[in-house]
């Protein structure tokens, strides 16, 4: 029993029967439009009725059919057959059309077209019957829609060009890339570019679809990721998009060795697959308040819903409609157009982000420049706040050199005369008054270095730090310097507490502020 299906009222008739068992089948009434029967290698018989009207033309809207038979059939007798599909060349085409339009034969009218379908392309035979007048009408208004699309494309591709070779941003590159190749695809696989550009190469035009639809997704991707910075923000979901785009690409080379049903089918469902994956990243990225993102899915979510339907249509799950053919067309110029704009808005932002970074840095540099002066100045204050010191200091020690003189005479004298008692102590044997008169040398000694102590504590200058200091000893130690430095007239009376007095501070500044006073009190009196 012959394999037999119906949809949408259609019959299909497959493998080796022929057309007088397809004559023979039950029969049914036309309807405008069909559902996809799928991708298959077999051969498959197709019926519809032609209407008694005052059609001229029959067109069907599918420049993806590779290779069928057409035949005008009235009581069972073939009146005219034409071979046909995107495997034959233009010029075997009875009508010169884009799509697939054949003359109805007038006298006799025909009954019922018959269409033998033995391809792997998508079995999608939306057929319609139009005047001639129609028929050029509609031509008219294709190619008039299709001048404004793709001139408005080629001015967008050139912008976006100049634009790339003064920022050399990779996003501008792959944006470029991605509308040349969909625009590139959609005059492929609407049949302009096996109309126009290699009518007698038929074999081009199913390699040229395959191969721009592969370089749609390639571009596509790039773009997402670098638009969304997808390396950077979310690395494993760029990854799973370059495998499905690898992925593609190996797609690609087993339909150009291999023309098969499966690989067919495969474009379609890796379409809708890229297309839900970056829907899927460009929300997420857009939860994250992303501006870019938002962009990104708006524009994008417009043309994965076109691409979404017509795959959907070649796999015959919605019915094929006229809005159903442009939807391609239609989202990707609102798409293509958004992401120019989202690009030059990311421009202007980055712009505005590298002006606002070099106000900064101007502000930082001037900053700079106004703390080196500062520091400059600071720097040069404190040398001159240690020369004025240094030379307070050497003022000082000049005016305590004189007492200091004396004190050391004194010393000097005692170890003089000690020494003289010592070695005479020596000669007479007394070994008792020897060591008194040593005593006394080590005595005197003792209070020369103490002084000379006190006169190098004073010189070298403090310390640069405050440290913990008994204030108690520190006063004593002023106290000893002054009753060697000032006059024999002028009376000194320490008074400090018999306990320690712990404080931080730099001993140093302390006796010389209280040096200072007691001398500058001196030169008073």
């Amino acid at each position: 029993t012959p394999y037999t299906c119906r949809r949408q009222r259609q019959m299909c008739i497959r493998d080796s029967y022929a057309l007088e068992q397809a004559i023979a089948a039950s029969p049914w009434e036309r309807q405008q439009g069909s559902r996809s029967l799928g991708y298959s290698n077999a051969t498959h018989w197709l019926r519809w009725q032609v209407p008694q009207d005052h059609s001229q033309a029959l067109v069907i809207h599918n420049s993806w059919l590779k290779d069928f038979e057409l035949l005008f059939v009235r009581n069972g007798e073939i009146l005219t057959q034409y071979s046909s599909g995107s495997a034959h060349p233009v010029a075997s085409r009875p009508i010169k059309h884009p799509q697939f339009a054949f003359p109805i034969p007038s006298s006799p009218r025909p009954d019922a077209v018959y269409v033998r379908h033995h391809s792997s392309s998508a079995m999608l035979y939306p057929l319609q019957f139009v005047t001639r007048d129609v028929l050029m009408q509609q031509n008219a208004q294709t190619h008039a829609w299709h001048g404004m699309y793709y001139g408005l494309g080629l001015i967008m591709l050139l912008y976006n060009l100049v634009i790339y070779r003064s920022v050399r941003d990779r996003a501008y590159l792959y944006f470029v890339g991605y509308a040349a190749a969909v625009m590139a695809y959609l005059a492929t696989s609407d049949g302009f570019g096996q109309l126009y550009l290699w009518s007698d190469t038929p074999s081009l035009q199913n390699a040229a679809v395959s191969l721009l639809l592969a370089a749609v997704l390639v571009f596509g991707v790039q773009f997402s990721i670098a638009f969304l910075a997808l390396n950077t923000h979310a690395p494993r979901l760029a990854r799973a998009l370059k495998a499905a785009q690898v992925f593609a690409v190996i797609n690609l080379a087993f339909i150009l060795a291999w023309d098969n049903a499966v690989n067919a089918l495969v474009e379609p469902v890796l379409v809708l697959a890229i297309g839900a994956m970056l829907i899927g990243i460009a929300v997420l990225r857009a939860a994250q308040r992303d501006p870019a993102a938002m962009l990104f899915l708006v524009a994008t979510g417009v043309m994965v819903l076109a691409a979404c339907a017509v795959a959907l249509t070649i796999l015959g799950w919605i019915p094929e409609t006229a809005i159903g053919r442009q939807a391609a067309w239609l989202g990707s110029a609102i798409e293509l157009s958004m992401l120019s704009l989202a690009l030059a808005w990311l421009l202007k932002r980055r712009e505005q982000a590298q002006q606002a970074l070099q106000a900064q840095s101007q502000t930082l540099e001037r900053r700079v420049k106004e703390l080196q002066t500062a520091t400059g100045l600071a720097e040069e204050h404190r040398q001159l706040q240690r020369a004025m010191q240094q030379a307070q200091k050497l003022k000082t020690i000049g005016q305590m050199a004189g007492g200091f003189a004396h004190d050391f005479n004194n010393i000097l004298a005692t170890i003089l005369g000690f020494s003289e008692l010592a070695i005479d102590g020596a000669d007479k044997g007394d070994k008792q008054k020897q060591t008194r008169y040593l005593q006394e040398i080590r005595s005197a000694g003792e209070r020369g270095a103490a002084l000379v102590k006190q006169l190098l504590t004073y010189s070298r200058g403090a310390a640069k730090e405050p440290k913990r200091t008994n204030l108690t000893e520190t006063l004593a130690e002023v106290g000893n310097l002054l009753r060697g430095s000032l006059p024999a007239t002028v009376a000194i009376n320490v008074h400090v507490p018999t306990s320690d007095i712990p404080c931080d501070l730099d001993p140093g500044q302390i006796q010389q502020a209280l040096v200072n006073l007691a001398l500058n009190a001196s030169d008073a009196m």
